[in-house]
């Protein structure tokens, strides 16, 4: 299901889930950006996986997850509506 097709309780339940993949280790989030190009990231919100601590927590609006790209070791943002695919290791 595509997030513009969600309802809000849908689409805030899929915000918390990810924001709780991200937290927790590294998530890999296919997505499009602004100029139409497919990317695709390696993602996180770890703070021990995070060499650059400026912007942590940072949230620009609520439609946007602020990640830090760990093969970069840079901030970025990504549109919630702009995700194609999400991938990650379930951890024992």
């Amino acid at each position: 299901m595509k997030y513009a097709e969600m309802s809000l309780d849908e689409q805030n339940t899929f915000k918390e889930w990810l924001g709780g993949l991200l937290r927790d280790g590294i998530v890999t989030i296919t997505f499009t950006k602004r100029n139409g190009d497919l990317r695709v990231m390696k993602a996180t919100q770890n703070e021990r996986l995070i060499a650059n601590k400026n912007g942590l927590g940072q949230r620009v609006n609520n439609e946007i997850v602020c990640v830090t790209d760990v093969e970069l070791g840079e901030w970025r943002s990504i549109r919630y509506d702009s995700i194609k695919e999400i991938q990650f290791d379930l951890k024992n």
